[in-house]
């Protein structure tokens, strides 16, 4: 995708990202499982 010069990311990207915001604890718990 950045090769293609998209710079927004989409879907569960950006859902991942807006959660990582709201909630980083729930995020390195969900990977370290």
């Amino acid at each position: 995708n950045w090769e293609q010069g998209r710079r927004v990311p989409d879907g569960p990207a950006r859902a991942l990202l807006r959660v990582a915001a709201v909630d980083p604890q729930a995020v390195a718990v969900a990977l370290s499982a």
